[in-house]
């Protein structure tokens, strides 16, 4: 697995296409603006990392993101990916998760406008969510110790299950 740290990038699809790499302590962030940091990627691995960019995650497949931050500006994070995990993620970005497939999430904190529209298989453990319109014609969604406050959600949900939660 090729390894990338220490690295701040703003360009466009700054690592588009990658695969069977790992990034340690990087931030997309900078004047150049640019979007879709990890567009069509496979099998990386993120940790310890900031993003303040918009579209940072999509068309992805087998990503892990841990004890990472998005900023409000980080904006549609994750669209049309598969098999995400998020370990001690934060997020202030709205759209969070959108069309994804097979999402843990465990020790998060997302503080966001519709997240997890159209999203298959869900597994939510120890975080919060803030937000309205969370949950928007999701499907087989497994919840446990979920810190929840928002309104008009779970709309149109199948496969629904939440437990030990607020």
């Amino acid at each position: 697995m090729k390894k990338i740290s220490n690295v701040t990038n703003d360009v466009e699809r700054a690592f588009y296409n990658s695969h069977d790499c790992s990034f340690d302590n990087i931030s997309i962030d900078g004047p150049a603006d640019g979007e879709s940091a990890f567009k069509e990627c496979s099998d990386i691995e993120i940790d310890n990392s900031f993003f303040n960019l918009r579209y940072p995650f999509w068309h992805n497949d087998r990503t892990t993101l841990k004890n990472s931050k998005m900023t409000d500006l980080c904006r549609a994070a994750f669209w049309y990916d598969t098999d995400i995990t998020l370990i001690n993620v934060h997020s202030d970005g709205i759209k969070a998760l959108r069309e994804c497939k097979n999402i843990v999430m465990k020790d998060c904190e997302f503080n966001t406008e519709e997240i997890f529209w159209k999203v298959d298989n869900i597994d939510i453990k120890d975080s919060s969510i803030k937000g309205a319109y969370a949950f928007l014609m999701s499907n087989n969604i497994e919840i446990d110790n979920l810190k929840f406050k928002g309104k008009y959600s779970f709309q149109y949900c199948k496969n629904l299950h939440i437990k030990n939660s607020v």
